[in-house]
């Protein structure tokens, strides 16, 4: 499985290496091995950081998902099954709904930058 494309692809999607400009694509793997802000370009090798410009309203954007995706399940659960239940459906449903548009937003409006180390 190929985690990587060489930057002369046209597609908008991934980020960009700062150092070599080598297209690094967002998958499963790579969004649930590195977690964090810093991304390991597999071209050079070097370490960089997702630049947080954007931050504040990708995190409004998420949790406002979250809710909305979770809600349906909550509410379904607590009047079916008790409050519980419904806590533990609206965490389902926030997760199942939340995990994709984070990947998304990741992806699409947040880019790579160098350390300042």
């Amino acid at each position: 499985m190929i985690d990587y494309e060489h930057p002369t692809t046209t597609q908008p999607q991934g980020w960009h290496c700062p150092y070599c400009n080598w297209r690094i694509r967002l998958t499963w793997r790579r969004y649930f091995t590195e977690p964090g802000a810093r991304k390991t370009c597999l071209h050079c090798g070097k370490q960089s950081r997702m630049n947080k410009t954007r931050s504040g309203k990708l995190w409004a954007i998420r949790v406002v998902s979250q809710v909305l995706c979770g809600a349906p399940l909550g509410i379904a659960g607590f009047f079916f099954f008790g409050p519980a239940s419904g806590l533990g459906a609206f965490v389902l449903g926030a997760l199942i709904g939340g995990i994709p548009i984070d990947r998304y937003m990741d992806e699409r409006y947040r880019q790579l930058e160098p350390l300042d180390d």
